[in-house]
């Protein structure tokens, strides 16, 4: 499955540590240029943007990576074969997260996802598009607020995860991790793997 890897075109730094990757691993990918933007603006949009090109190149699923994760060896080969036994009404599937709430087990493998936090690395199948893309409207219903202070889209989906109305996978093994950085959005130096690595002991806790 393709990588399509979502990077600001100032950040060398992330775009360097993807190629590094990719090129060792040798995976199939392709950079998407992020949208700057303050609060949730730039990462909604960015995903946004990820969504509309699989729409108009008429994918049935598109993999969305930021460029903050670590990837390893077997990642893709897993993810592949994950994909081929999830449930058939699988709408969004997550090879990482910074925050898992209400999870319960589905098998061995995977569990179901209640309300969540990060899109690190995500699969998004062609039946939540629109969902995604709804989170643009949802703004626009809110104008009396700021861009910056509407809810970053993982939160969006998160909530609608957690009302049922979008169906939210993912392994117990997640199939990356996130190494700590400067962040764009939160103007500060990030501990993201310290948040991966919690959520994982919470993980363990639903097997």
């Amino acid at each position: 499955m393709k990588l399509h890897i979502i990077n600001l075109e100032e950040r060398k730094d992330r775009n360097y540590q993807m190629k590094q990757q990719v090129r060792k691993f040798n995976f199939d990918h392709i950079f998407i240029e992020a949208i700057r933007g303050d609060g949730s603006y730039g990462p909604g949009m960015s995903h946004c943007k990820c969504i509309e090109y699989a729409i108009k190149n008429n994918l049935d699923s598109i993999l969305v990576c930021e460029d903050d994760v670590i990837l390893k060896k077997d990642t893709i080969e897993k993810l592949n074969n994950l994909l081929k036994n999830l449930p058939y009404d699988w709408d969004i599937f997550l090879g990482g997260a910074s925050g898992l709430h209400d999870c319960v087990k589905t098998n061995e493998f995977i569990f179901k996802v209640g309300n969540f936090s990060g899109l690190h690395f995500v699969v998004y199948h062609k039946r939540v598009y629109q969902k995604v893309l709804n989170w643009l409207n949802s703004k626009k219903k809110r104008r009396f607020r700021k861009f910056s202070t509407h809810p970053h889209i993982d939160r969006y989906l998160g909530k609608l995860s957690t009302n049922n109305e979008i169906n939210v996978y993912s392994p117990f093994e997640f199939l990356v991790d996130t190494y700590d950085s400067y962040s764009d959005v939160r103007k500060i130096h990030t501990s993201d793997s310290d948040m991966f690595d919690k959520v994982k002991d919470y993980v363990i806790s639903i097997t």
